[in-house]
């Protein structure tokens, strides 16, 4: 694989873009949240300057060249972030989450980070990209299909989720799968 990082990412809405000094404000809208990170965090944050240190993380690991995480910004305010982590270089493969705020639920702005995300991801050279969600957040399945993912069923206590170990529903894209798509569809500009 060619890892190249966090590249910004450019949709018809959206620009997808690594954090910057400055963002914590707009990260502790949704961390700070228990609504919004009910499935992400084991606790939501206090205060903004434990959103300080997460930003802090993130400008230090920016540095490496397969660490793969982007500010979604809609309208020049930063609402969420998408990732792609959980990196085997074995099999290819990385795993897929989001989180944006409350506030911006039911637009189709993840669907739309995450789409760009997947071809960006492709891109590099990964040959599968997996998604799971918890059982009571279908939200984000619908997400994972409307990209191409296929369910693959629900795992028995197969994630950690939110700090405890809980069931979770496993999505995959293969790159074949996602050749087939990508034919018919539109791809988005990256590193602009």
């Amino acid at each position: 694989m060619q890892h190249t990082g966090t590249l910004p990412i450019r949709t018809r809405r959206l620009q997808l873009r690594r954090f910057m000094p400055g963002d914590a404000g707009n990260i502790f809208k949704w961390s700070g949240s228990a609504k919004n990170s009910r499935y992400v965090m084991e606790r939501p944050h206090q205060t903004l300057e434990q959103a300080e240190q997460l930003l802090d993380e993130f400008l230090l690991q920016y540095q490496n060249d397969d660490f793969y995480l982007w500010a979604i910004a809609f309208q020049g305010e930063v609402i969420g972030y998408i990732t792609g982590n959980e990196i085997s270089e074995e099999t290819k493969s990385v795993s897929l989450g989001y989180c944006i705020r409350e506030k911006y639920w039911g637009r189709g702005l993840v669907t739309e980070a995450a789409a760009a995300v997947v071809d960006y991801l492709f891109s590099v050279g990964f040959d599968q990209i997996r998604a799971s969600h918890h059982p009571d957040n279908p939200a984000s399945g619908r997400v994972m299909q409307k990209i191409g993912m296929t369910f693959e069923g629900r795992i028995h206590n197969g994630s950690m989720l939110a700090g405890k170990v809980c069931d979770c529903m496993q999505y995959a894209l293969t790159r074949s799968d996602w050749e087939k798509r990508a034919e018919t569809e539109c791809s988005f500009d990256y590193h602009t």
